[in-house]
């Protein structure tokens, strides 16, 4: 799993620690502004590990989402060869979608991130 360690990068920022009160596990009941994360291994072949994370911002605001999408872009995508540790050696933005959630006046945003990172069969 790479979600312990992208936790970790995003949780010392303290600009994005600013814009919400938690990172954690969906589902979450949390009423305030949070990122909630799921994670998927698409493959591993002893080798490469290949996975999808899901992160659901919930917030206030449009400006707010928008904030917040800067820090995790800024912090966790690799647009040339720099691994983003160690163990993870690319993080692509995939998609993502948005909702409105009325009966909380909240905003949920999606993104796709894909993965590809050392295998932990292969450290």
């Amino acid at each position: 799993m790479n979600m312990p360690e992208i936790r970790k990068i995003l949780l010392a920022d303290t600009q994005l620690m600013s814009l919400v009160t938690a990172i954690v596990p969906k589902p979450s009941s949390l009423l305030t502004n949070i990122i909630m994360y799921e994670e998927t291994i698409t493959g591993d072949d002893g080798v490469v590990q290949l996975a999808r994370i899901q992160l659901t911002v919930v917030c206030d605001t449009e400006e707010q989402y928008g904030q917040i999408y800067d820090r995790i872009s800024e912090k966790l995508l690799t647009p040339d060869d720099r691994p983003l540790t160690n163990r993870i050696r690319k993080v692509e933005f995939n998609g993502g979608g948005s909702m409105f959630d009325a009966a909380r006046s909240k905003y949920h945003k999606i993104m796709y991130l894909n993965i590809k990172a050392r295998s932990r069969k292969h450290l």
